[in-house]
């Protein structure tokens, strides 16, 4: 598990990718915006969301490495 803040710089759609070869969870200030708790070959995934700029977001992910441990956030 991994917890830490998220602020932007500007008012806008961003794009979160993660990716992973095992099962990964992500929170955005408690709610949870990606769902992915299955092994499967590693590939990504992108969830958009709305930032406010100057605010500090809350992010959690939660997550479990099939082989080699790789889990990746990608801005």
């Amino acid at each position: 598990r991994w917890r830490g803040l998220l602020e932007a710089q500007l008012s806008e759609p961003y794009d979160l990718r993660f990716s992973s070869d095992g099962g990964v969870r992500v929170w955005l200030d408690g709610r949870m915006i990606l769902d992915d708790w299955d092994e499967h070959t590693r590939h990504e995934k992108k969830v958009r969301v709305e930032l406010k700029a100057g605010h500090r977001y809350a992010l959690q992910v939660e997550y479990y490495a099939k082989q080699n441990g790789f889990v990746r956030m990608l801005w």
